[in-house]
Protein backbone atom coordinates (compact mmCIF):
# COMPACT_ATOMS: atom_id res chain seq x y z
CA UNK A 1 0.00 0.00 0.00
CA UNK A 2 1.51 3.25 -1.15
CA UNK A 3 1.38 6.01 1.79
CA UNK A 4 1.42 9.94 1.63
CA UNK A 5 0.00 12.49 -0.30
CA UNK A 6 -0.04 11.65 -3.97
CA UNK A 7 -2.28 14.76 -5.13
CA UNK A 8 -2.50 18.25 -4.24
CA UNK A 9 -3.95 21.63 -5.66
CA UNK A 10 -1.63 24.17 -6.25
CA UNK A 11 -4.06 27.34 -6.80
CA UNK A 12 -6.62 26.44 -9.42
CA UNK A 13 -3.81 23.15 -10.88
CA UNK A 14 -4.52 19.60 -9.83
CA UNK A 15 -1.53 18.66 -9.46
CA UNK A 16 0.00 14.72 -8.68
CA UNK A 17 2.31 12.08 -8.86
CA UNK A 18 2.08 9.02 -11.00
CA UNK A 19 5.04 6.19 -10.77
CA UNK A 20 6.02 5.04 -14.53
CA UNK A 21 7.75 1.67 -14.88
CA UNK A 22 9.42 0.09 -18.45
CA UNK A 23 9.81 -3.85 -17.61
CA UNK A 24 11.43 -3.44 -21.08
CA UNK A 25 15.03 -4.60 -21.79
CA UNK A 26 15.02 -1.55 -24.02
CA UNK A 27 14.46 1.96 -22.72
CA UNK A 28 11.27 4.30 -23.29
CA UNK A 29 10.72 7.91 -23.44
CA UNK A 30 7.20 9.41 -22.38
CA UNK A 31 6.05 11.93 -25.11
CA UNK A 32 2.98 13.36 -24.00
CA UNK A 33 0.69 13.40 -21.37
CA UNK A 34 -3.50 13.42 -21.81
CA UNK A 35 -5.69 14.13 -18.72
CA UNK A 36 -8.82 13.69 -18.40
CA UNK A 37 -12.07 14.08 -16.14
CA UNK A 38 -15.75 12.39 -15.50
CA UNK A 39 -18.29 14.41 -15.63
CA UNK A 40 -21.13 13.57 -13.28
CA UNK A 41 -22.94 12.37 -16.89
CA UNK A 42 -20.49 9.65 -16.86
CA UNK A 43 -18.50 11.52 -19.99
CA UNK A 44 -14.78 12.03 -19.83
CA UNK A 45 -13.40 15.56 -20.66
CA UNK A 46 -10.46 16.68 -21.73
CA UNK A 47 -8.15 18.84 -19.28
CA UNK A 48 -5.64 21.38 -20.28
CA UNK A 49 -2.18 19.54 -19.34
CA UNK A 50 0.60 21.24 -21.68
CA UNK A 51 4.18 21.47 -19.81
CA UNK A 52 3.56 23.48 -16.61
CA UNK A 53 6.65 25.13 -14.59
CA UNK A 54 6.13 26.48 -10.96
CA UNK A 55 8.08 28.89 -9.51
CA UNK A 56 8.28 29.08 -5.85
CA UNK A 57 9.19 31.91 -3.46
CA UNK A 58 12.23 31.01 -3.50
CA UNK A 59 13.02 31.02 -6.93
CA UNK A 60 12.76 27.15 -7.22
CA UNK A 61 11.24 25.05 -10.04
CA UNK A 62 8.92 22.39 -10.27
CA UNK A 63 8.03 21.03 -13.63
CA UNK A 64 5.03 18.85 -13.67
CA UNK A 65 4.10 17.45 -17.69
CA UNK A 66 7.63 17.27 -18.41
CA UNK A 67 8.89 15.84 -21.76
CA UNK A 68 10.88 14.14 -22.90
CA UNK A 69 11.47 11.74 -19.94
CA UNK A 70 13.54 8.80 -20.50
CA UNK A 71 12.68 5.83 -18.42
CA UNK A 72 15.84 2.87 -18.36
CA UNK A 73 14.87 -0.55 -19.11
CA UNK A 74 13.64 -2.45 -16.38
CA UNK A 75 13.53 0.92 -14.27
CA UNK A 76 10.28 2.94 -12.88
CA UNK A 77 10.43 6.65 -11.67
CA UNK A 78 7.89 9.72 -10.15
CA UNK A 79 6.75 11.40 -12.54
CA UNK A 80 4.74 15.01 -11.88
CA UNK A 81 1.44 15.70 -14.16
CA UNK A 82 -1.05 18.68 -13.47
CA UNK A 83 -3.57 19.99 -15.33
CA UNK A 84 -5.67 23.19 -15.77
CA UNK A 85 -9.67 22.81 -15.78
CA UNK A 86 -13.04 24.52 -14.83
CA UNK A 87 -13.55 22.73 -11.85
CA UNK A 88 -16.72 24.29 -10.63
CA UNK A 89 -18.19 22.44 -13.98
CA UNK A 90 -17.13 19.19 -12.37
CA UNK A 91 -18.31 16.75 -9.66
CA UNK A 92 -16.77 16.79 -6.21
CA UNK A 93 -15.63 13.40 -6.01
CA UNK A 94 -13.57 13.88 -9.06
CA UNK A 95 -12.27 11.09 -11.10
CA UNK A 96 -9.12 12.20 -13.25
CA UNK A 97 -7.45 9.66 -16.04
CA UNK A 98 -3.62 9.86 -16.94
CA UNK A 99 -3.06 8.67 -20.06
CA UNK A 100 1.02 8.85 -20.95
CA UNK A 101 2.21 8.39 -24.53
CA UNK A 102 5.42 6.82 -25.21
CA UNK A 103 7.93 7.22 -28.08
CA UNK A 104 6.36 4.72 -30.30
CA UNK A 105 2.98 6.11 -29.81
CA UNK A 106 1.87 3.55 -27.02
CA UNK A 107 -0.65 4.93 -24.35
CA UNK A 108 -0.77 4.12 -21.15
CA UNK A 109 -3.56 4.93 -18.57
CA UNK A 110 -4.03 5.16 -14.61
CA UNK A 111 -6.97 6.31 -12.87
CA UNK A 112 -6.91 8.78 -9.91
CA UNK A 113 -9.43 9.93 -7.40
CA UNK A 114 -9.60 12.97 -5.49
CA UNK A 115 -11.63 15.55 -3.90
CA UNK A 116 -12.65 18.73 -5.96
CA UNK A 117 -11.87 21.62 -3.22
CA UNK A 118 -14.11 24.23 -5.59
CA UNK A 119 -17.16 22.57 -5.19
CA UNK A 120 -19.21 22.90 -1.69
CA UNK A 121 -20.51 19.52 -0.13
Amino acid sequence: VRQGKWTTWKGEVFAGIVEVYNSSSRPNTIRAYHLSVQQDTGQWTALESERYEDVQEDNTREVFNDTPIIVGPYSGLPVKIAAFGRWQMFPRDLQIKVLIEDLFGNKYSANLSATNKWVKP
